[in-house]
């Protein structure tokens, strides 16, 4: 087993380890309606620093890392127009259990090790 091919097993192990590591429950919601439920890292945070200015902002950052293969044959999450009312939408729990949706704004695979990073905003609902 090379070191890529090692990557790749640790990646899984780390990603969707649910029972003892940091693996979480995320349900993707593709365009078309298809519930996803999947494992992967998952991080909501509200603070960030302004790349310019070195100051410390207030805002508000959510993603999930997951294995690409797991999508399947729905392909890689991708974003669609804020005004389209059915984007790739992707649902998981807070620290106190509290489900939050999002929308995918941005995709980020990385294809040698197979995960796909999805940057997130909240799900402005009607």
């Amino acid at each position: 087993m090379n070191l890529v091919d090692r990557a790749r097993a640790d990646m899984q192990r780390i990603v969707e380890n649910s029972a003892s590591g940091f693996g979480r429950a995320i349900r993707v919601k593709t365009p078309a309606g298809v519930v996803l439920e999947l494992t992967g890292l998952t991080r909501d945070i509200s603070d960030a620093i302004d790349p310019d200015t070195g100051v410390n902002i207030t805002t508000r950052q959510a993603s999930a890392a997951i294995r690409i293969s797991a999508f399947g044959a729905h392909g890689i999450p991708q974003n669609v127009p804020e005004n389209d009312k059915r984007p790739w939408s992707v649902t998981f729990s807070d620290a106190d259990g509290n489900p939050q949706t999002y929308r995918v704004i941005e995709s980020k695979p990385d294809r040698t090790i197979g995960i796909v990073v999805l940057i997130l905003e909240i799900l402005k609902t009607p």
